[in-house]
């Protein structure tokens, strides 16, 4: 029961992108690619079947794939730089010990 009262907010969050996308395209003022983009994460969140078919894309595959393993290769070297902080940090503090 409540799995498919989540999609069908997924659908209806969808549904409300897609509409804000087109409203985007008529108004200048308002950003269209961002609705569009939050309507596709939406059905796929509603689908998975919709899901494979957007992975198979060879826009999907050429855009956020490269996109997605620059962000996985940031947030490792985030990781390193969070652990030879923490190094520093305790070295500084215990400093005076390891002088004595």
């Amino acid at each position: 029961m409540v799995k498919s009262f989540v999609r069908f907010l997924w659908l209806v969050l969808a549904i409300v992108s897609f509409v804000g996308g087109i409203v985007g395209l008529l108004l200048p003022v308002i950003p269209q690619i961002p609705f569009f983009i939050l309507c596709l994460f939406s059905l796929s969140k509603f689908s998975p079947r919709f899901h494979s078919w957007l992975q198979q894309t060879k826009l999907y595959q050429k855009y956020f794939l490269g996109f997605k393993r620059k962000l996985h290769s940031q947030a490792d070297n985030l990781k390193e730089k969070e652990g030879s902080i923490k190094a520093q940090i305790l070295a500084f503090f215990f400093q005076s010990e390891i002088e004595k």
